[in-house]
């Protein structure tokens, strides 16, 4: 770890131990035969009470931080062995690109981070809708495997006992060269909406990997669909009206219907 980078980030985060540290070395990435991008050294620091990034591009480096209670959404995506994550805040966010090998080194750090944010509890019952072109009463246990290990996902359900309302869109099967939006799935839980889906960025490597966004429920705002894509309005607290932000998602219109019809009243739309 770089010498500066930790005594930096404690500044905002507080004591920071070794496990509540993510390093990402500096790296070289080809763009083209002729051409490359170097990406400084990053590390990721998760205190108590704030979140913050130290970004080694700078003599001493530099550091950027957001509080906890600030912080809204976390979109966390993952294709081969590339991993990005965003913390996203109102009117800020940190970013983290990483070689997804070590993606469990992150992963137990974002977990707690997310029950932070998540912290009140609203009322969900049990559901389930599939809406595949073939029929609209499929069962869950008719999903594709891949589908059904992600709802037993921790980043997708982090307690499996409570209960949520599933629903899931064209993902009977995966194409290579697909030219239609990415499908996938959303679980509604009593604290957190999570949306599962194919990379949007990469269709052709969509087998490999899943865009997840995170939304506490005491955040969400409401949702909407231009029939392209579904935006997330979020809601952050004592933030006014103008400053509040959202995440578009360019989603497969058949998760999207599934969304607003097994959601019912528990989500509002716009």
């Amino acid at each position: 770890m770089p010498p500066s980078a930790r005594s930096a980030l404690e500044v905002d985060c507080g004591p920071l131990p070794l496990e509540r540290l993510f390093i990402v070395p500096k790296t070289t990435r080809l763009v083209s035969p002729r051409h490359c991008v170097i990406t400084p050294a990053r590390v990721l620091g998760f205190g108590v009470k704030d979140v913050a990034l130290w970004v080694d591009d700078c003599p001493g480096g530099r550091v950027s931080s957001i509080p906890i209670d600030r912080l809204i959404a976390v979109d966390d995506r993952s294709i081969l062995l590339y991993g990005r994550v965003r913390l996203l805040a109102a009117n800020a966010q940190l970013v983290v690109r990483y070689n997804s090998v070590y993606r469990d080194d992150l992963q137990e750090n974002l977990r707690d981070l997310r029950g932070q944010l998540a912290r009140k509890d609203f009322p969900v019952e049990s559901g389930f809708l599939w809406l595949d072109p073939r029929s609209e009463q499929m069962r869950q246990s008719d999903l594709p495997f891949r589908w059904q290990a992600v709802f037993d996902y921790p980043t997708v359900r982090p307690n499996l006992r409570e209960p949520v309302v599933i629903a899931a869109g064209d993902v009977a099967r995966i194409r290579r060269g697909r030219t239609g939006p990415p499908s996938g799935v959303a679980v509604l839980g009593s604290r957190e909406l999570v949306i599962a889906n194919e990379p949007s960025a990469s269709v052709d490597f969509a087998r490999y990997g899943i865009d997840l966004l995170a939304v506490p429920r005491q955040h969400l705002d409401s949702l909407s669909w231009d029939g392209r894509a579904l935006t997330v309005h979020l809601a952050p607290d004592q933030v006014r009206v103008e400053d509040c932000s959202s995440v578009e998602l360019p989603l497969d219109p058949r998760l999207v219907e599934a969304m607003g019809r097994a959601f019912g009243p528990a989500v509002r739309w716009i």
